[in-house]
């Protein structure tokens, strides 16, 4: 798993969200085992995302999520709907009728919709997609590679100076 969370004590708190969940070691290991028992295909997943700590599973399982807001615009997503032809969203319940598709999973407060799209082949090294607008203000996307997502969040956490003995709760 990401960071080899399996191996840290299953009982000791690992993520404080917005909604005011709170998930252990031992819980998120389950939800991702949950993930992983769903058999996904090798996709792009679109996460319309909160502070929330639903999408932790994706790069355990190797499914590559687009990290989008889930305030986005509505033709703003259409568009890039219609540019990645996601197989899944990942989205808040709350959204869900926001989507046409089949609920496939419900946890932590989102839901996973396949939308009907076809999987399409995604690289190998791919892990994550965030959007950014670049220099020239259209939309781009930043893609990070398994091996750097993981040495860039041992970094943050060197910088932050976060052990692996603490709890870090901040407001960003």
């Amino acid at each position: 798993m990401f960071l080899n969370i399996e191996s840290i004590e299953r009982k000791k708190t690992a993520i404080h969200d917005d909604s005011g969940t709170q998930l252990t070691y031992g819980e998120l290991c389950d939800f991702i085992s949950e993930m992983e028992a769903l058999q996904l295909p090798r996709s792009i997943v679109f996460c319309l995302c909160e502070n929330t700590a639903g999408i932790a599973a994706f790069e355990s399982i190797r499914v590559v999520p687009l990290l989008l807001s889930a305030s986005i615009d509505a033709s703003l997503l259409e568009e890039l709907d219609a540019m990645y032809t996601p197989h899944y969203y990942w989205i808040p319940e709350t959204q869900k009728e926001r989507l046409k598709g089949e609920v496939i999973f419900s946890g932590y407060g989102c839901c996973l919709v396949k939308t009907g799209y076809e999987v399409y082949p995604v690289h190998d090294r791919l892990a994550l997609l965030m959007t950014t607008s670049g220099s020239t203000g259209s939309p781009k996307l930043v893609r990070y590679k398994y091996g750097n997502l993981e040495a860039n969040a041992r970094n943050v956490a060197a910088v932050f100076g976060w052990t692996s003995s603490e709890n870090c709760n901040m407001d960003l």
